[in-house]
């Protein structure tokens, strides 16, 4: 028994510890939910938002208890605004709980998302680069190309008597003559090939960019939790296969949000009722297990008389159950007393058609000076059995 008692404590710690966490995490979200949508038109305003919001999560833990008391008081209109005040915590509540989840999981989404496109621009950037480098062909370095043209324009050469570079005579070959026409005709080829190697020189450094650029985007989504929603892909393929039904990535989204958001309003509304509940009626279990268990044998030697009447089972059941609570005892389930009803029943020649007992009768007058003579009703102790004992030897 005290095993039991420590193991109801126990629990009833835990679940308050529970609803007590649920409920201020839950408050939590809501106060930064909707503080951020006031503090967007000014900051008192985000202030007082967030601290209703977060207020009507204790309402909507309370609530439950307002609505038993007013029920059980049979108070109609305090019924109906309790759980008008219900209804409206949950629906504020709701809100805040799918918004945040929604900005949580859905930006995180689109963050992988825009990261994935950017990656993508960026490759298929480089796809184009690289087909373009690969149509220049190979040519030689810029360096290499522009030592050549500047050996080439030093080289002498005679003209009019006197001797000139190359370079000197036509001005780096932009004035041309018969003379110096097929020098600079070479120089001219090598300026377009250092042309095209410039170009690849430009697609490399372009190139390099962009894959620098792609390998930042990737570690800053992964800095800032950008990341595929592997868990929505996962459901969606799931749902498919066992299903048929194809369910978009966001629509599995949408439902886990939901479902997030169900799950924070009945913990954050119920948990706290529950395990009250439950500790209340653990204690009446253990203190209804403490007393002895209502005889059956002795109820009816006690309480029944032969009569021309018929009784069901559900009448001797409330009789069995009337006379274990004038005598302190703990009544029988109405399984277990059918069984024990039974056998006395079998014992004694009663008869039973369909769910009647024939030839059998409560005494009434026998149970109404018990109970006028018990005390009971003026708070006194119970009574103590009368001698039944030849008719508990008779019956069983």
């Amino acid at each position: 028994m005290a095993a039991e008692q420590a193991m109801r404590w126990l629990k009833t710690v835990l679940g308050l510890l529970s609803g007590l966490a649920i409920i201020g995490l839950v408050a939590s979200l809501s106060f930064l939910f909707w503080y951020e949508r006031g503090a967007a038109v000014s900051a008192p305003l985000g202030l007082a938002y967030g601290v209703i919001a977060a207020a009507l999560e204790l309402v909507k833990a309370l609530a439950p208890f307002w609505i038993y008391a007013h029920a059980r008081a049979r108070d109609i209109v305090a019924t109906l605004m309790a759980c008008l005040l219900l209804a409206v915590a949950v629906a504020v509540s709701f809100s805040s709980a799918a918004g945040v989840a929604a900005q949580l999981r859905l930006g995180q989404s689109a963050r992988f998302e825009r990261m994935q496109e950017s990656i993508a621009t960026d490759r298929a950037e480089i796809a184009r680069l690289e087909v373009r480098r690969a149509g220049i062909g190979v040519v030689r370095s810029v360096s290499e190309l522009e030592a050549a043209i500047a050996s080439a324009l030093a080289a002498p050469i005679r003209v009019s008597n006197r001797v000139l570079t190359l370079g000197a005579a036509s001005s780096g070959c932009k004035e041309l003559s018969r003379q110096i026409a097929p020098a600079c005709n070479a120089i001219a080829a090598l300026r377009a090939e250092l042309g095209q190697a410039k170009e690849i020189e430009r697609i490399d450094a372009r190139i390099r960019e962009l894959r620098d650029h792609s390998e930042e985007m990737m570690a800053l989504g992964s800095r800032n939790g950008a990341a595929a929603d592997h868990q929505a892909q996962l459901f969606a393929a799931a749902v498919a296969m066992t299903v048929g039904w194809m369910v978009s990535e966001f629509g599995v989204q949408a439902g886990l949000i939901l479902l997030m958001a169900i799950a924070c309003e009945l913990a954050a509304g119920w948990v706290l009722y529950l395990t009250l509940s439950y500790h209340a009626l653990a204690g009446q279990r253990l203190a209804a297990s403490k007393a002895e268990t209502g005889d059956v044998v002795r109820f009816c030697a006690e309480c029944l008389m032969p009569g021309t009447g018929r009784l069901t089972l559900a009448d001797l059941h409330v009789a069995y159950r009337d006379w274990c609570w004038r005598r302190g005892l703990r009544p029988l389930s109405r399984r277990v007393f059918r069984r024990d009803l039974e056998r006395v029943a079998r014992r004694n020649d009663i008869t039973r058609s369909g769910g009647e007992y024939e030839g059998v009768s409560i005494d009434a007058a026998t149970a109404e000076r018990e109970l006028a003579g018990s005390g009971l009703a003026k708070g006194s102790a119970k009574p103590e059995a009368r001698e039944t004992d030849g008719d508990l030897a008779a019956m069983a």
